[in-house]
């Protein structure tokens, strides 16, 4: 997207717009997602009805990134 500013009018004008995403959905949608505490809160309620284990938050918590973890791959280094 390319856009300008009309100072004239207080307004952004599009100049060019390219609806075609070139990034993977799998990047698009994961990038995007945030732990919400009712998020990690389903992962504890989950764990304790399928198997009947209390786990902590952090537990849960880091079960989350170990997830994103498998699904992502690990940061490439530098």
């Amino acid at each position: 997207m390319k856009a300008s500013y009309r100072k004239k009018f207080d307004v952004f004008k599009d100049r060019y717009f390219n609806s075609e995403h070139t990034c993977p959905m799998r990047d698009r949608v994961l990038n995007k997602v945030q732990a919400t505490v009712e998020f990690v809160n389903d992962i504890i309620i989950d764990i304790r009805e399928f198997y009947g284990v209390q786990i902590s938050y952090q537990q849960a918590w880091r079960a989350k990134e170990h997830a994103l973890e498998m699904i992502r791959g690990k940061p490439s280094v530098g």
